[in-house]
C-alpha cells in the first residue's frame, strides 16, 4: 500500500528472511548519532527496498553467518531532520549516548516554541 511519501523508495516483499545480529558506523550525524559512532543492532525482516538510500545512515557488517549478502558493508538507512528509517533495530543498551541523546532531543522539541 502507498505511504505518505517521506522516503523515495518503495519496499517489496520477498520470500527470503534477512535475519542477524549487526555492527554499524554511523555516516552522518543525526539527532541520536554523530558521524563515526558505532552501533550495534539486529535486523528482522522480509522486505527488501527498490530504491537505495542516496545518503545512508549506515555502514553494516553482518555479525554472525545470515542470509545478508556477503563482501563488504551495507550502507543502509535514511535521515531527514525529525526520521530515522532504518531495517536496523539499535540495541541501546550497548551505545548508552543513544538514549541520552534522544532525551535531550525530546526535551529540546518540548521546550522549544511552536510556530
Amino acid at each position: 500500500y502507498p505511504m505518505v511519501g517521506l522516503l523515495p523508495t518503495q519496499a517489496r516483499m520477498g520470500q527470503g528472511l534477512t535475519l542477524g545480529y549487526r555492527t554499524a558506523v554511523a555516516q552522518t550525524d543525526t539527532p541520536l548519532m554523530v558521524q563515526g559512532d558505532m552501533v550495534r543492532g539486529h535486523e528482522f525482516h522480509r522486505s527488501s527496498l527498490l530504491t537505495e538510500s542516496t545518503h545512508p545512515l549506515f555502514a553494516m557488517q553482518k555479525r554472525v553467518l545470515t542470509a545478508m549478502p556477503s563482501g563488504g558493508d551495507l550502507l543502509e538507512g535514511w535521515h531527514l531532520p525529525q526520521l530515522h528509517a532504518s531495517y536496523l533495530h539499535l540495541h541501546w543498551g550497548a551505545n548508552w549516548q543513544l538514549p541520552e541523546r534522544f532525551i535531550q532531543q525530546c526535551l529540546q522539541w518540548s521546550l522549544s516554541p511552536v510556530l
